[in-house]
């Protein structure tokens, strides 16, 4: 999925691509809560689909949105993403 990204989002555009990968996560772990072998495996399928494609396009966002400070907003992105996995 996440050689994919960047042609969906030349044409969905970057703010609705990142949106419906974000949608997408949320409902893969909607669910994965389901109480069944195949909703954990669906669920986490989708979960994956929605961060590749998320991990794709966050920083291409990221650049557009904070030109002049391109640096530290992706370090902030960075400190915040590794903050999250190692609060997991």
């Amino acid at each position: 999925f996440a050689t994919a990204a960047p042609k969906v989002a030349q044409q969905w555009g970057l703010d609705r691509c990142v949106l419906a990968s974000a949608a997408l996560a949320c409902a893969g772990v909607a669910i994965r809560s389901a109480p069944s072998v195949m909703a954990l495996f669906a669920g986490s399928a989708l979960i994956g689909a929605g961060v590749a494609v998320n991990n794709v396009l966050l920083p291409a966002l990221i650049k557009r949105d904070f030109a002049t400070r391109t640096g530290l907003a992706l370090g902030c992105y960075t400190i915040l993403l590794n903050g999250g996995a190692a609060l997991a």
